[in-house]
């Protein structure tokens, strides 16, 4: 426990890759920034849906906002 197996060049150097040509791979690093542009602003939606959210619950719960149907209802105490 604790070894680590020694790995060497020359035992990976005859390996070969495909590798795509450069316009493929313009086109794939094209997509992935579109994507990761997307990510980036779902991010922000979600950041400013839960800041909405936060705000809303905090309002409601102290009573500063009062959803419609329930303004009309008289609160009784138990």
């Amino acid at each position: 426990m604790g070894e680590h197996k020694r790995y060497y060049i020359s035992e990976y150097q005859h390996l070969r890759f495909a590798v795509p040509e450069y316009e493929e791979q313009q086109a794939i690093a094209t997509v992935l920034s579109k994507a990761d542009d997307e990510i980036k602003s779902l991010e922000q939606k979600l950041s400013v849906l839960k800041d909405q959210k936060k705000f809303l619950l905090n309002n409601m719960v102290t009573g500063t906002i009062r959803l419609p149907r329930f303004v009309s209802q008289k609160r009784s105490v138990a």
